[in-house]
């Protein structure tokens, strides 16, 4: 496994199966960095400077780099399935083998590709000034499934996706109608939540569910 974090520099750091820890310094553009995503052979983050330096998108990987035009504006976002997804010129984007593949569903005026596994990408899309909750079938701008009005998707795992619908966590099974609100889970003084992390285990018929509520004090 690959772990990935913070710390002035984007480092990584490689359990080896003998027990032992590689760590690695990865070059970056700005005087310090993060790595946000990996899987593995490919790693995406950003780096920075101080004050009123400018900030870069990083691409850690083999050949070819994501393409990305002259004067267009970016920013990745994480690494599945084989490819670097982010956003290129406000339309939700995969690279594939470098190039950009366009995922903005038909009329939407902007989208962000947010994760992508098991055949799915996940993330958000806006219509009218509403953001909805999206889940793509591969990176196919055509073939999109709005789970909700006024959320976004942020994980899935083998056709379960979490996110949050309004201010609550959410989990579905591909559709709108299979919506579970999490948060009526959580205890009555938390007023918002959101997942983001999902891993279903087919195994042990487990869903196991990461993420975030918030509460007054």
């Amino acid at each position: 496994p690959l772990g990935w974090g913070f710390f002035e520099r984007p480092y990584t750091w490689r359990f080896n199966a003998d027990g032992s820890v590689t760590e690695t310094e990865l070059w970056c553009q700005g005087e310090y960095g993060l790595m946000r995503s990996t899987d593995g052979v490919r790693s995406i983050g950003y780096s920075f400077g101080d004050w009123d330096d400018p900030s870069y998108q990083e691409y850690w990987g083999p050949a070819p780099t994501p393409r990305v035009p002259a004067g267009a504006t970016f920013s990745y976002s994480a690494v599945g399935m084989g490819m670097v997804l982010g956003t290129l010129n406000g339309h939700a984007t995969a690279w594939n083998a470098g190039e950009p593949i366009d995922m903005n569903p038909p009329g939407a005026s902007s989208s962000t590709v947010y994760a992508a596994a098991d055949g799915q990408s996940v993330g958000v899309a806006h219509f009218g000034g509403m953001s909805a909750a999206i889940v793509w079938g591969g990176t196919s701008a055509q073939a999109v499934t709005n789970l909700g009005t006024g959320g976004s998707v942020t994980a899935a795992s083998r056709g379960v996706q979490v996110g949050a619908l309004g201010n609550h966590a959410s989990l579905w099974a591909g559709n709108s109608a299979s919506r579970v609100d999490l948060h009526m889970l959580l205890p009555a003084t938390f007023t918002s939540s959101i997942a983001t992390g999902v891993w279903l285990d087919q195994t042990n018929d487990e869903i196991v569910v990461t993420g975030a509520g918030f509460k007054t004090l």
